[in-house]
């Protein structure tokens, strides 16, 4: 788990570092052009009149292409116009005179009009070559305006291309610090994350060691307390079983007493019976078939009573199981001494008028073991059931009454389905077996 937490800030951290550099990388570089120059025709500004043929000028040289910074030229002073030549003032017309021309003179006239002819080209001419000094300085002038105008936007361009060039800069340099804050900043909160993160294990750690610490205390609590409960059922336990080894003496001792009591009376009547033997034997068999009919009509009638007894008891123990609040009192009638009930009035006089004997210790040729309810002991309820069982001649049980209930149907019943399986030593008298009755505990004990 924590690895996978691990990855998955890394694969976010990364995916924030791609996604600050996604738009640098994606950024193109404004590329500034360089302006072009462009030839500018100085014919189109001032329409130049046709020039006077004459010696065609030299060639003016070719612009560089980025010429030096040069100082702005002086303008030459417009040359002094030359001063016309007075007219010379023509004669006042005369009459024709009445006389033959003179060649000399029509030869001076000729040569005067020659003259003025030429003053006139001259002037012309004089006209024209001031009119295209003006047109080729102005023309220079306009050159070197040109010039000017490029030189200032080269300069211009260049200072546009620096600047541009610095603001990219800047703005690299500004894009690349914020870029590198953002790594700074997301460097410190991914440390903050770790360090909150680590924060946050160790705390869960402490949190889980000190919730195992409380459950280890817990389940040592728990095992003390559940080996203190099991030392004093252990020590309840010996104690019952020492009282009821302690009982089970007495009736012994009682037992044998009784039937030395009884051996010792058989013994007198044998004495004085031996005259009557064979009278009693005729009458003892005659009653056994009485008996054994009357036999048949007190288990009938037991049966009955036991149902009755059944039903009792288990509203009985429905209403102590209402009112006890813990688990003693289903073994309190385990604790307390178990006293004999006396038969029921129907079956006690029968079995003394009938001569059945009720064993109370008695021997066994088959005994199984009890088994448990799951119930009960899921439920820790322990208990002694004294079960009272009529045995044929063959040792077989032929019915069973519960004589003293534990408390606990469950109990009881157990006890009565394990006693219909038990094969006793059936009793004898004469040397001949004889039907008994049985009296019999059983008991239930979790240890």
């Amino acid at each position: 788990m924590d690895r996978f937490r691990g990855f998955t800030l890394s694969a976010i951290i990364h995916g924030a570092l791609l996604w600050l550099m996604l738009p640098m990388i994606l950024h193109k570089e404004v590329v500034v052009e360089e302006p072009k120059l462009v030839p500018i025709d100085l014919a189109q500004f001032i329409p130049e009149p046709e020039p006077v043929p004459e010696p065609t000028p030299e060639p003016e040289p070719a612009l560089e292409p980025e010429p030096a910074p040069e100082p702005e030229p002086v303008p030459e002073p417009e040359p002094a116009p030359e001063p016309e030549p007075a007219p010379e003032p023509e004669p006042a017309p005369l009459p024709p005179p009445v006389r033959t021309p003179d060649p000399e003179q029509i030869k001076a006239e000729i040569a005067r009009k020659k003259a003025i002819e030429q003053q006139l080209v001259a002037k012309r001419r004089a006209e024209a070559l001031r009119e295209q000094r003006q047109r080729e300085w102005e023309a220079r002038q306009r050159q070197i305006k040109q010039q000017q105008l490029a030189e200032q936007r080269r300069r211009e361009w260049e200072e546009k291309k620096r600047l541009a060039a610095e603001q990219s800069a800047a703005k690299k340099r500004a894009e690349e610090w914020e870029r590198q804050q953002q790594v700074k900043r997301e460097k410190a909160l991914a440390e903050q994350r770790r360090r909150e993160w680590e924060e946050k294990k160790r705390l869960a750690a402490e949190q889980l060691a000190a919730k195992k610490r409380a459950e280890e205390w817990k389940r040592q609590q728990q095992i003390k307390r559940e080996k203190a409960l099991a030392e004093q059922r252990r020590r309840e336990w010996e104690e019952k079983k020492r009282i009821e080894a302690g009982k089970l003496a007495a009736e012994k001792r009682a037992a044998k007493q009784r039937a030395e009591a009884w051996a010792r009376q058989q013994q007198l009547q044998k004495q004085q019976a031996q005259q009557l033997a064979a009278q009693r034997r005729q009458q003892w068999e005659a009653k056994q078939w009485q008996e054994a009919e009357r036999a048949a009509r007190q288990r009938r009638a037991q049966a009955l009573e036991s149902q009755r007894r059944q039903a009792q008891a288990r509203a009985e123990a429905q209403a102590r199981a209402a009112a006890v609040k813990s688990q003693q009192a289903a073994r309190k009638p385990a604790t307390q001494p178990t006293a004999r009930k006396p038969v029921a009035p129907t079956t006690q006089p029968a079995a003394q008028g009938s001569g059945v004997p009720v064993m109370t210790n008695p021997n066994y040729r088959s005994r199984t073991g009890v088994k448990y309810p799951r119930v009960a002991r899921r439920r820790g309820i322990e208990g002694t059931v004294i079960v009272r069982a009529n045995v044929n001649p063959q040792g077989r049980v032929t019915n069973v009454v519960v004589h003293q209930s534990s408390g606990n149907r469950s109990l009881d019943q157990a006890a009565l389905k394990s006693v219909r399986q038990w094969v006793f030593v059936a009793a004898k008298r004469g040397g001949k077996a004889i039907p008994s009755i049985v009296q019999v505990p059983v008991h239930f004990r979790l240890r």
